[in-house]
């Protein structure tokens, strides 16, 4: 447990600087004053970092930081500022519902709102509407997406972020005071197991989960891949529909084809593993499709992130090998994470302290790796994750800590939520104080 790597005195330090951050994100008006700033803008598109609703951006973040302060410390009455982050943050649910994404969408207040809710005792009526309105757009979307006819897969529909390895990890922890969902669930699942069925791509057979070049998300990879690739991050590709099938099937819920399909992925996995300098698996963020094919390209970015990343990769393998109880899985994850331990934190090229391509997505992954495996392996690298955060924080920053604008190395924004913001940062921290390792938090990141 956590509480054996880190000593008295740094564990004092990391108490410190979450109570600083309760102090700043205490405020919800002020929390989005702050990130709403006229020069708190990023650079290309001039935009304030702020969804006010969203789990990425918004309160749903600073939610649920404070409700996991109140499950570790219930007398200092956390659950109090929760509440009223989740009233602040309900007047905006009035301008209607754009979206039930987890991350970007009401799926991800959802899931805020039920960890502050005490176990569904509180915010009933709230959470009832919210999980109503997942329900009917989740049964329209998920549709559409049968009678869809384009070719290769959306990762709108099923990636973590935006689709539905997100919302479904949702459904998994409410489907007991939801009973609808266990069909909306299954229902995933089947999409899911669909997906990993072969396809034609000009006269080549190849997974299903082959992304066309028009629907890639940016531009620019429109022009990288001109005859599409296939996606291996956690936030975006196909790794967040393993750790969903995986998760699953760890909690009992299984449909016929569904450990075939986390074999298909698995093995899929396991064979565009490259090996590293040090002869640790490695993997491209993603692979062009004629590359894929021929099994012709390089790992030229090791950046150990959550999003796209190793780190990603192996906990989603290592999920599905806990899943099949596949052992050959589990072991190429490990050896990922022995290989990621030995460098140093440059080597790692985690600019932000933030969780989704910062620091404290990796720390979250090490202690979770760290608790499953009950190894001391990872003590070092836990701690050194720790100690960078903490440098990083500083007092004269409005919410504590700054992001890097993904891109560049010199424009810092303040932002509040989970994804990017200081309350990922600070639920990250808390992992640190934590005794029992009951995190609920961090299985919006699916990898837990």
């Amino acid at each position: 447990m956590i509480e054996k790597v880190v000593d008295d005195q740094e564990k004092q330090e990391t108490k410190r600087i979450i109570a600083r951050l309760t102090e700043k994100l205490n405020d919800p008006q002020k929390v989005e004053e702050i990130v709403m700033d006229k020069n708190n803008v990023t650079t290309i598109s001039k935009v304030n970092p702020w969804d006010p609703v969203s789990l990425s951006h918004g309160f749903a973040g600073t939610i649920l930081f404070f409700s996991e302060l109140h499950k570790m410390y219930p007398e200092e009455k956390w659950d109090h500022v929760a509440h009223n982050h989740i009233v602040y943050a309900s007047n905006y649910l009035k301008n209607g519902v754009h979206s039930i994404s987890l991350f970007g969408g009401i799926t991800g207040f959802a899931f805020a709102v039920f960890n502050a809710s005490e176990n569904g005792t509180r915010y009933q009526n709230l959470l009832a509407k919210l999980d109503e309105v997942i329900r009917r757009v989740a049964e329209n979307e998920i549709e559409e997406e049968k009678q869809r006819n384009g070719l290769g897969a959306l990762p709108t529909f099923y990636d973590v972020i935006q689709g539905y390895s997100g919302i479904g990890r949702y459904l998994l922890e409410r489907r007991k005071d939801t009973p609808a969902f266990n069909g909306l669930i299954e229902a995933i699942l089947r999409q899911f197991v669909e997906m990993t069925a072969t396809i034609t791509w000009e006269e080549h057979e190849v997974p299903g989960w082959y992304v066309t070049q028009e629907n890639q998300f940016l531009e620019k990879d429109k022009k990288i891949y001109p005859f599409g690739n296939f996606n291996l991050g956690l936030a975006h590709g196909i790794p967040g529909p393993l750790s969903f099938l995986s998760l699953c099937l760890l909690k009992g819920i299984e449909i016929p084809g569904q450990r075939q399909a986390i074999t298909t992925i698995g093995n899929w996995l396991v064979r565009h593993a490259k090996s590293n300098s040090t002869g640790a698996p490695v993997w491209a963020h993603r692979i062009g499709v004629k590359e894929a094919i021929a099994n012709n390209y390089t790992v030229t970015d090791e950046r150990e992130g959550w999003c796209y990343g190793n780190p990603g990769v192996a906990r989603s393998l290592y999920l599905a090998g806990k899943a099949l109880n596949h052992q050959p899985y589990q072991d190429m994850a490990v050896k990922c994470f022995l290989g990621i331990k030995e460098k140093t934190l440059e080597e790692l090229d985690l600019q932000s302290a933030t969780f989704c391509h910062g620091k404290s997505g990796l720390l979250q992954i090490m202690v979770r790796m760290k608790n499953d495996l009950n190894i001391n392996d990872f003590d070092k690298l836990i701690i050194q994750l720790e100690n960078g955060i903490k440098g990083q924080y500083k007092d004269q920053h409005p919410l504590g800590f700054k992001d890097f604008e993904i891109g560049s190395r010199t424009n810092e924004l303040d932002k509040a939520g989970l994804l990017e913001g200081a309350a990922g940062v600070g639920l990250a921290l808390l992992s640190m104080v934590r005794d029992d390792g009951d995190f609920f938090w961090d299985k919006a990141f699916l990898i837990s």
